[in-house]
C-alpha cells in the first residue's frame, strides 16, 4: 500500500502562525508534499491567504487604531461574527497587519513577526521553492464562502484562474488543486480550467451552502451515495472528507467506492492535541493516523507535517 501524501494544513500550523511563509517553509522542511491554503478577497479584489475573512482571530488588527472604524458584525453562512473583515479592507490596509496564533493552547512565540500574504506572493514563493528543493510541491487552494463573496461582487473564481494561468498553471498535471465545500463554483471552474478540483465535505448533516440557499435539502451524507459520487466525477477529481464523515460511513467500502470512480480521497484534519482526535482512539493521534492510513487514503491533511509514515 502506498503512503498517503502529507498535506500541510495552512502550512505547519501546529508550530507557526497559520498561512505565513514561516509555516509553509517549515512544512516543506518537514517533508510535506503539499500545502493547503485558503483564499478570501479584499475590498479592492486582491486574493489574500486567510482561513476566514474575519481578521481579529489570526492577526493584530485589534491594535491598529487607524482601522478601528471597520469593526462590524456580520452573519456569514449562518454564523454571526463581530470583528474586521477582509472584504471591507484594501490590500494596502491588510498588508499592514501581522499574523498571530489563533489557538490559545499553542505557542505564541512567533506572533506578530510575519505579514499577511496575498495569493500572488504565495504563488511566487511556490515557484522559487520548487526549484530550490528540486521536487514538486502541490498547492491545495481552498475557495472560502464562494456564494457569499460573489453576492458582494467579489467573485473569487475568475481572478484565481487568471492568476494561475499567468503562472502557467492550467493542466491536470500541474501542482495546483482547487477546493470548495460548495458545488456550483466547482462546476463552473470545470468550464474554465483543466486543473484538478476537489469537492470538500464537512459533517454529515451539513449542507453545501450554495445548494441550501436554493432550498435543496442535500447533505454531505447524501453526497456519499453512489449516484451522487458518480455525479461528482463529472466535475471533480477527488474528495476532501472530514475524518468523522469517512469513519462513520463504511470506511474501507467508501474509500474503495471512490477509487473505483477514479476519485482521490484526502482526509482532514489530523492534529496532535487529544481534543481533536476521534473518540474511538482515546486521544492517541498516532493510532488515529495509522487507522486512516490503513484504509488506503490518498492524502492526509495535518497541522503537524513531521509525521514518520
Amino acid at each position: 500500500m502506498s503512503k498517503p501524501a502529507i498535506i500541510a494544513h495552512r502550512g505547519a500550523s501546529g508550530y507557526r502562525p497559520e498561512h505565513t511563509l514561516a509555516a509553509y517553509e517549515l512544512a516543506i522542511a518537514q517533508g510535506a508534499e503539499a500545502i493547503e491554503l485558503d483564499i478570501v478577497p479584499t475590498k479592492d479584489g486582491e486574493l489574500v491567504v486567510r482561513h476566514d475573512s474575519e481578521l481579529s482571530q489570526t492577526t493584530d488588527i485589534i491594535t491598529h487604531r487607524e482601522l478601528s472604524h471597520y469593526r462590524t458584525t456580520k452573519t456569514i453562512y449562518g454564523q454571526t461574527l463581530e470583528g474586521w473583515f477582509t472584504e471591507d479592507l484594501t490590500r494596502a490596509e491588510i498588508k499592514t497587519l501581522q499574523a498571530k496564533e489563533p489557538f490559545s493552547f499553542r505557542s505564541s512565540d512567533y506572533d506578530f513577526q510575519f505579514p499577511i500574504l496575498t495569493l500572488s506572493e504565495v504563488l511566487d514563493w511556490h515557484q522559487v521553492t520548487q526549484q530550490k528543493v528540486q521536487r514538486p510541491i502541490d498547492l491545495y487552494i481552498e475557495i472560502k464562502h464562494s456564494h457569499y463573496f460573489r453576492s458582494l461582487g467579489l467573485s473569487i473564481e475568475e481572478p484565481l484562474i487568471e492568476l494561475l494561468q499567468a503562472q502557467g498553471y492550467q493542466f491536470s498535471t500541474d501542482p495546483i488543486l482547487i477546493l470548495s465545500f460548495e458545488i456550483e463554483n466547482l462546476q463552473y471552474l470545470r468550464s474554465l480550467t483543466n486543473l484538478r478540483l476537489i469537492q470538500l465535505m464537512a459533517q454529515a448533516e451539513d449542507r453545501p451552502y450554495d445548494r441550501m440557499v436554493q432550498g435543496d435539502p442535500v447533505t454531505y451524507q447524501d453526497l456519499l451515495s453512489l449516484p451522487q459520487l458518480t455525479q461528482i466525477t463529472q466535475y471533480a477529481n477527488g474528495l476532501g472528507l472530514q475524518k468523522q464523515l469517512l469513519w462513520s460511513n463504511g470506511r474501507q467500502t467508501l474509500v474503495d467506492r471512490c477509487h473505483n470512480l477514479n476519485l482521490t480521497v484526502n482526509v482532514w484534519t489530523f492534529r496532535q492535541e487529544p481534543q481533536f482526535v476521534l473518540p474511538d482512539f482515546s486521544g492517541d493521534w498516532q493510532q488515529e493516523l495509522q487507522a486512516f492510513i490503513n484504509l488506503g487514503i490518498d492524502g492526509l491533511v495535518t497541522d503537524f507535517p513531521d509525521i514518520d509514515l
